[in-house]
């Protein structure tokens, strides 16, 4: 692994992680403030993400060496719902644009790209299984995030500004009501964009070094 690469996975981790914790500290305390299973007051929703940051970086400074030797190795399944989190985060914090979603899809062809280069148990075949498949998950995340978001919308526009103004999203406005075609049409051009986009990704990072025997259109069945 290049120095380059291994800051960039320290800034990852070091603010990354702290970051996740903070939102999830912010949006556990929004959900209990809308359903209204505990009485919060809405600043309870600012300080619970506080301390989720602040939790979120002692445990970096624990286990920062741990987090970093599973960069590339913890389960796919955690990976996974790690994309999800970002996704949905994205989202919230630009106020519904899909263009957060598209960006998070990117990152995440960058980080399988990464993982398959350092895999020795890769293969040809295994490159493009892995390729289709992520691709395909984060098309069909972006097309359904960008959906839901069109739809809450055309449903209840003032819902929309009221749900995204506590998670993040104070400046949101529905901009008009729009057809619901147009969303199904918007949400169509999104997953495919994004469909492209990681698989360019995934190709750029797995063959970033230019290692011949990396490149997965060489490489032989074991």
């Amino acid at each position: 692994m290049k120095k380059t690469e291994s800051f960039i996975i320290n800034i990852f981790i070091v603010f990354g992680f702290p970051l996740m914790c903070s939102i999830l500290g912010w949006w556990g305390a929004a959900t209990l403030y809308l359903t209204r299973l505990m009485k919060l007051r809405q600043i309870a929703i600012g300080n619970a993400g506080i301390l989720g940051f602040a939790v979120g970086f002692i445990l970096v400074v624990l286990y920062f060496k741990e987090m970093k030797k599973a960069f590339y190795t913890f389960s796919i399944r955690f990976a996974v719902v790690l994309y999800l989190f970002w996704a949905f985060a994205a989202l919230a914090l630009l106020r519904g644009m899909p263009l957060g979603v598209f960006l998070t899809g990117m990152v995440a062809g960058l980080y399988q790209g990464r993982r398959l280069h350092f895999d020795e148990k890769y293969d040809a075949n295994c490159y493009r299984r892995t390729s289709r498949a992520t691709s395909c998950f984060t098309a069909l995340t972006a097309g359904t995030l960008t959906l839901f978001v069109g739809f809450l919308m055309l449903r209840d526009p003032g819902l929309a500004v009221h749900i995204s103004g506590l998670f993040g999203a104070g400046g949101a406005r529905a901009t008009g009501i729009f057809p619901a075609g147009f969303v199904a049409v918007a949400a169509a051009i999104v997953a495919c964009l994004q469909y492209w986009a990681t698989k360019a990704m995934i190709y750029i990072a797995y063959n970033l070094d230019g290692t011949e025997n990396k490149n997965p259109n060489t490489v032989q069945d074991k």
